[in-house]
């Protein structure tokens, strides 16, 4: 064999080595930091399971649980949340999240208010699985398999909004796209089957169907009986103007430090 034969070959086994380092430094480096910051985690063949606070937590391999662990429970994207209804002594009995993804925000939240009633929607069939799992220690819970919409319907889910991944399921009126069909859920159809007066605390996270909640008066009279707003705003769907007015014209007190915008209801503190 050559020099160049085996200049070449070692250029190519090193190429290779470097791209495999690449595809898994993310779930490496994801379930490191995990580790890092004192967590346990255990392997299984799809899944790996993390001690959290007693609580057994399944994050799924090759998909985006890693990520939303990371926002939630190292970045701290809720943390500002609960220093406000701390500073406030805002009373919280019942949390929704909505857009639960697999109930990571309701576990960090139940830390908080172990004491209150969790309501938690999600429209993706794997998602729902996994969410039932990780809350099963939790009482006073109820979970939904629904997307949330400014009607009752029957509407499409689909991957094709940003990385694609398990956190970025989106739903739309469009079939072209659909991998799945969901029947939708409004915020009164929840707040009346589970007999509610006030929402203390309203977590929205649903990639783009925000613009479905505020798209008049009537869809965002939710407002009037919700205490304290934590909702991301997708940016691609140009709703946020619409929101911050709506929430304004309402006499909301508006926080935004991170991706969530908190917002306070005046009128019911």
């Amino acid at each position: 064999m050559s020099v160049i034969e085996k200049v070449r070959r070692l250029s190519i086994k090193l190429i290779k080595q470097i791209l495999f380092k690449i595809e898994s430094r993310p779930i490496f480096s994801e379930e490191l930091e995990i580790k890092n910051y004192g967590f346990e985690v255990e392997n299984s063949d799809n899944h790996k399971q993390v001690n959290l606070y007693g609580f057994p937590v399944k994050l799924r391999n090759q998909s985006s649980d890693f990520l939303v662990f990371q926002q939630v429970f190292i970045k701290g994207e809720y943390r500002k949340v609960i220093e406000i209804i701390n500073e406030n002594k805002i009373s919280i009995n019942t949390v929704m999240d909505l857009g639960a993804n697999i109930g990571l925000t309701t576990l960090f939240l139940f830390q908080y208010f172990p004491k209150a009633n969790f309501i938690c929607v999600e429209p993706d069939e794997e998602n729902y699985k996994l969410l039932r799992f990780n809350l099963l220690p939790l009482k006073n819970t109820q979970v939904y398999k629904n997307a949330v919409w400014s009607e009752y319907k029957e509407i499409h889910l689909n991957r094709n909004f940003r990385d694609q991944k398990d956190w970025s399921i989106s739903v739309s009126e469009n079939n072209q796209e659909s991998y799945s069909k969901v029947q939708t859920v409004t915020i009164n159809d929840l707040v009346k089957g589970n007999n509610i007066d006030i929402i203390d605390l309203l977590k929205i996270d649903i990639e783009g169907s925000e613009k479905e909640l505020f798209k008049d008066v009537v869809s965002a009279s939710f407002l009037d009986f919700t205490r304290v707003l934590a909702i991301e705003i997708h940016d691609e769907f140009d709703v946020r103007y619409k929101i911050i007015s709506e929430l304004l014209n309402r006499k909301f007190i508006l926080i935004n430090e991170t991706e969530t915008l908190i917002a306070i209801n005046t009128a019911l503190i």
